[in-house]
This record gives structure tokens, C-alpha cells and sequence, in this order.
């Protein structure tokens, strides 16, 4: 299994107002898990495919008191990174902002969450005993991540200085730039999404919306697949890709 590398995309989370609703969803769609047998990580749930981490889960109430939970539901994308003191204080040289500091997990790593310069929220993740989700292609698994953002040539500098980041550009109708694992692509609103390989993204949207998804954007093919912009049923975005 390729090891995950600094500043790569390691794990991703959902919070979601609903979270037994989204684990029936998300497994009969994708095929994957959710697991609540860690007393350690109390309401969080493990998301695994085959029995290989996928990411995790969690109510976006977690931690607060009822009156005070906001009604927010999406993925957040968490970057590996060798000494997260260090990345947490290129975030705010580079023009980001730190929005939780860096906190321990139990013995598994430690975590802390930004917003890059351009407003895109992500995680941070310094594995000690867990070092993320299986990087593996197939039906069921992420197989590709990019950021969308408001200013392109502001994340392309964020990401470059902040985490290394080499990146390629193609051409094309839209600003695209590439890693071996994650992308820059210029759009209206800042935010990190994902793609995740089906059989075919046609039958996937069918499925979908049997289980109460949405279509956010019709399938259509790219130079990388056939692809569809999805929610689930309590308004998380994703993407399906059928490569």
C-alpha cells in the first residue's frame, strides 16, 4: 500500500446532522462502514471499506451543548504533515488562519484545522500510531482530492509555500493545477472536495437518489472520467468519478 506522504491528503471527516441516517446511506451507495467500537473516541464513528479505513464521522453537534450546535453538515480533508507546530505557523505567515490548535488524539496523532488564504477550510494530521486512511484505487474508495478556490494563483502560493506542493499546470477551459494526489482548480467559492471511483456514474446518481441524495451537477465526461457533483441527504457534497 503506497505510504502518504507530507502534505498529501491522509483522512477526511464527515459531520452531519443526521449520523446513523448518513452510515445506511453511505453504505448502501459506496459500501462503507460505520464503526462505533472505540470507547476512547467517544461519539465518533470509524468509516471503513473491506475493512480499511475510509475516514470518520461524526455528528456536527459533537461536543456542544443542543442550543449552541450549528446545523452543518460536509467533508473536511485532512493533509499529512511531519511536525504540525511548524505547518500551523507557515499557515499564518502564508496568509491562513489557524481555526483550532493542535490537539492530541489518544495515541493515534494530533490534529489541528485551518482555512488556507483563501478561505478553504482543511485539517491537519501529524500521525503517531494511525497514520490515515488506506490509499487504495476501486469502486468505494476516494480516489482524488482538489481544492476549489476563489483566487487560483493565491492557493497555488498558499499550498507551494505552506506544505511544499510542485505544481503542474494543464490546460484547459478552467485554471487547473496538479500533485500525484491533489488539485487546484479556480471556481466562485473556496472549499476542498472529493471524488470517489464507482463502476458507473450513472447508475451511482440513480442509486443516489433512491437513498435521498441530490444531484448537484449532471454526469458529463472529463479527461479523467465521467463525473457528477452529489449530496447526501443531509446536504454533504461529494463526487463520483467512473475513471
Amino acid at each position: 500500500m503506497p505510504e502518504i506522504k507530507h502534505g498529501e491528503p491522509a483522512w477526511m471527516d464527515l459531520s452531519t446532522t443526521d449520523v446513523d441516517a448518513a452510515a445506511v446511506f453511505y453504505r448502501e451507495l459506496l459500501g462503507w462502514d460505520f464503526l462505533h467500537d472505540d470507547p476512547e473516541l467517544g461519539e465518533y464513528r470509524m468509516v471503513e471499506r473491506g475493512g480499511l479505513p475510509v475516514g470518520g464521522a461524526m455528528s456536527s453537534a459533537m461536543g456542544m451543548d443542543d442550543a449552541a450546535a450549528p446545523e452543518e453538515t460536509g467533508w473536511t480533508i485532512f493533509l499529512k504533515v511531519d511536525d504540525i507546530t511548524e505547518i500551523a505557523a507557515k499557515v499564518v505567515d502564508a496568509g491562513g488562519h489557524v481555526t483550532m490548535p493542535p490537539m492530541r488524539i489518544s495515541d493515534l496523532g494530533t490534529t489541528a484545522m485551518i482555512t488556507d488564504s483563501t478561505g478553504a477550510a482543511l485539517g491537519l494530521w501529524e500521525p503517531a500510531g494511525f497514520g490515515g486512511f488506506a490509499r487504495e484505487s476501486g469502486p468505494g474508495t476516494p480516489v482524488w482530492f482538489e481544492i476549489v478556490s476563489t483566487d487560483f494563483d493565491a492557493a497555488v502560493d498558499f499550498y507551494g509555500k505552506v506544505f511544499g506542493w510542485r505544481l503542474r499546470p494543464l490546460d484547459g477551459d478552467v485554471r487547473y493545477a496538479t500533485t500525484l494526489t491533489a488539485g487546484i482548480r479556480a471556481g466562485n467559492r473556496s472549499h476542498w472536495r472529493m471524488y470517489v471511483q464507482v463502476v458507473d456514474v450513472d447508475a451511482g446518481v440513480d442509486k443516489l437518489r433512491e437513498l435521498g441524495g441530490a444531484l448537484l451537477s449532471d454526469p458529463g465526461d472529463t479527461p479523467f472520467g465521467r463525473v457528477a457533483g452529489v449530496a447526501d441527504p443531509q446536504g454533504a457534497s461529494f463526487h463520483l468519478i467512473q475513471p
